[in-house]
């Protein structure tokens, strides 16, 4: 309870600029409210879509560089630890176990 009353009181804090420019403007406090809310909802909106589409990109590009990946890890294993690794071993090794 503590933390949802910190929120809004944060959010009223944030948005009581915008609220009482409109209302100076003849705009009544509870539709400049609504109308500030709406223009922070769409905005996080827009952002939550940039963010998710650049997040698919980028896991798009871990996967399709993976093999690069797991090549670089296994010629670090055999250079440390002496040992005889191929992708192809541990590749079989971890899908039949």
């Amino acid at each position: 309870l503590l933390i949802n009353v910190l929120i809004a009181f944060f959010l009223a804090l944030a948005i009581e600029p915008a609220v009482s420019w409109m209302s100076a403007r003849g705009m009544r406090r509870g539709a400049a409210t609504g109308l500030v809310f709406l223009g922070v909802l769409i905005f996080a909106a827009g952002f939550v879509t940039l963010l998710g589409s650049m997040l698919a990109g980028q896991i798009q590009n871990m996967v399709e560089d993976f093999p690069k990946y797991l090549d670089s890890l296994i010629k670090w294993v055999n250079g440390t630890f002496h040992t005889d690794l191929s992708r192809f071993e541990v590749q079989d090794s971890v899908l039949h176990s």
